[in-house]
């Protein structure tokens, strides 16, 4: 086979694998891109059942009648207590009882108001009002909940399923016909390659081998021809960017230097500028001291 030719037709072969290889890749990104969202089961919100309210109450009448009748024991010990010291004396004791028994009375009445309460909230409880209330909010609670499940297990879910499969599917023929093509144009490149041992494998890519065809069709050189020129050129492209990154360092480091001189400068100027001002303050104070001497003398 020509030489030419079968440059030609190696860089093609390279560079359809390496379009095919990147395809490949693109194809496996959309792929993990292109993946539905599962769908979640959703929860149904409850009916709470109806907030029972205790019948109960606390009688206040007792409260009022205890504490009257205390304070008026207290009121007729005072009275009499007045001009008679006895009965006084009793009075007291009479109603410092009569004020402690108030306090077991308050917390027997008050210990049957919370038993009465929570007895009147179970037979609440118990009622069939309450209990068919009950069961139909289970029962709402429940058809809600099933209307949901019937979406998700009926429509969302097989809808989900359904759209994951055909994906999966559609990637899965694609990914088999993308590696069945890789690997033909590889072993199509193998067995040029080895047949022809035409050009050595540090040259086997895609870029590198267009530029050498384009060399041998351009100046109609063999393919050793046109390998060392592609080298003279590479390394004149190699020359050039290290002149071009030294010149770039030069350059900067040729700032660099400016700017240090030109820092070394403003300090220096600055420096004079001390000692003139240093020497002149020197001066100053020099003739100040001798005219104050002169002044002295003449005093």
């Amino acid at each position: 086979m020509d030489e030419k030719k079968t440059i030609y037709e190696l860089s093609q072969l390279e560079t359809e694998l390496e379009e095919t290889k990147e395809k490949l890749r693109f194809e496996e990104e959309k792929y993990e891109r292109s993946q539905p969202i599962q769908p979640t089961r959703q929860i149904a919100q409850k009916i709470p059942y109806p907030r029972l309210v205790p019948h109960a109450k606390f009688d206040k009448n007792y409260l009022i009648i205890i504490s009257a009748l205390g304070i008026g024991i207290l009121l007729g010990a005072f009275l009499l207590g007045i001009n008679n010291k006895t009965i006084s004396s009793f009075g007291s004791v009479l109603s410092m009882l009569c004020f402690i028994g108030e306090i077991p009375i308050i917390t027997i009445m008050f210990i049957k108001f919370s038993d009465d309460k929570a007895k009147d909230l179970i037979a609440q409880k118990n009622s069939p009002e309450v209990i068919n209330k009950c069961k139909e909010i289970d029962k709402i609670n429940v058809d809600n909940q099933k209307k949901l499940d019937d979406e998700y297990n009926n429509k969302l879910l097989p809808h989900y399923n359904a759209e994951k499969e055909r994906i999966d599917l559609e990637w899965s023929n694609l990914k088999s016909s993308l590696k069945n093509d890789i690997a033909t144009i590889s072993d199509k490149l193998d067995e040029i390659y080895s047949s022809s041992k035409i050009i050595p494998k540090q040259y086997r890519d895609a870029t590198i081998l267009k530029e050498i065809y384009d060399i041998m069709d351009s100046a109609d050189y063999s393919v050793k021809e046109a390998i060392e020129t592609f080298d003279r050129n590479r390394q004149l492209q190699l020359d050039a960017a290290r002149l071009q990154a030294q010149n770039q360092a030069n350059e900067v480091a040729a700032q660099q230097n400016e700017l240090l001189a030109e820092n070394n400068s403003i300090a220096e100027r600055a420096r004079r500028e001390a000692n003139i001002a240093n020497f002149v303050g020197a001066v100053q104070r020099h003739n100040t001291n001798k005219s104050l001497k002169n002044i002295n003398k003449k005093l």
